[in-house]
């Protein structure tokens, strides 16, 4: 048994060594693009640590102990979001769900996610990777919502805004912007009536981080959305909703970024982490890049994530309510 418990061990030392020095890139080098994929993990990196830190202890005493210094530093990146929940307005004041769900326009068979999509009817209904073949299914599909904007894409921009035909939801206006404006991912920008109140609405689609190429652009596309979020609060007097496929996680610095120069607020604030890609992972192994952030005037009442649907991201649900005197 001896030789088994040094191999275990051994592989435990080895472990906390490599991700001990992973949460150090991912945190003092997140303008680095493999440094910024490095921060994503961290509910992981946490939990590889609790793990191994029993075998240090025991096999190295006092040394095995420094194995919190990365444990805890992964916790307060993540740890936040399980503290700070609203509270709900006064029961008088009407709510209204949202539901956000990347399609993912390489999956054969949409059938179950039209099912789960019918079965969980909300006000408004907001789908990515929109193919044309799939914009002919949306009328048959799912026939309690009417279309307000759809455009579909060969590719994976493609999306859809839908409302509930019998919502209260009134739509005053609805286009694509492209986020900077030489973007080539168009992205539904509709401006509502919310009992009485106008709500700029953004479905988020941005670039995913591969190589610094395309993590210099997300960037840049994040800073033209916290310029369009302060536009519309700041010289329009609207609440925003921004809501979608950040294809990057809360605890990222440059999502941080994002809610100070947008002046937003975070969904997960008291929900905690919840993942939604990749799908077919149990959700302790995801990570969240499915988010929704908002103005002040908007309160958070409800927030989940859905089933695996065949694709690679889970839908995000989200219930909201509007102050009663929240524009300025």
């Amino acid at each position: 048994m001896k030789p088994l418990y040094n191999l275990a061990c051994f592989g435990a030392l080895i472990l906390a060594v490599c991700i001990t020095a992973s949460t150090l890139v991912g945190t003092l080098a997140q303008q680095w693009w493999i440094g910024e994929l490095l921060s994503h993990p961290r509910p992981q990196y946490a939990l590889i640590l609790v793990c191994c830190l029993p075998l240090l202890v025991a096999r190295f005493h006092q040394l095995g102990w420094l194995v919190l210094i990365p444990l805890l530093l992964n916790l307060t990146t993540f740890a936040p979001l399980y503290f700070g929940k609203p509270l709900p307005l006064s029961l008088s004041t009407p709510s209204f769900t949202a539901l956000h769900y990347n399609l993912d326009a390489t999956l054969p068979d949409h059938t179950v996610a039209f099912t789960y999509l019918r079965k969980h009817p909300v006000d408004i209904l907001l789908l990515q990777e929109l193919t044309p073949e799939l914009e002919r299914r949306l009328t048959t599909a799912l026939p309690q919502y009417k279309i307000v904007y759809s455009h579909p894409m060969k590719n994976t921009h493609g999306s859809a805004f839908l409302l509930a035909a019998d919502s209260d939801i009134q739509v005053i206006s609805a286009n694509v912007v492209n986020l900077p404006h030489y973007s080539p991912r168009p992205m539904i920008e509709a401006l509502l009536d919310i009992s009485g109140q106008e709500v700029a609405l953004l479905s988020l689609h941005v670039t995913r981080s591969r190589n610094a190429g395309t993590s210099a652009f997300q960037q840049t596309e994040l800073a033209a959305v916290a310029e369009w979020s302060r536009a519309q609060q700041t010289y329009s007097g609207r609440n925003v909703l921004i809501i979608g496929d950040f294809n990057t996680t809360p605890w990222s610095a440059r999502f941080h970024q994002l809610k100070k120069e947008g002046v937003l607020l975070s969904s997960e604030s008291g929900y905690g982490v919840q993942s939604t890609w990749p799908a077919s992972l149990p959700p302790v192994l995801g990570i969240p890049i499915d988010l929704c952030i908002y103005s002040q005037g908007i309160t958070i009442v409800d927030r989940y994530i859905g089933s695996f649907l065949g694709g690679d991201h889970r839908p995000l649900f989200i219930q909201f309510q509007l102050s009663e005197i929240s524009a300025r």
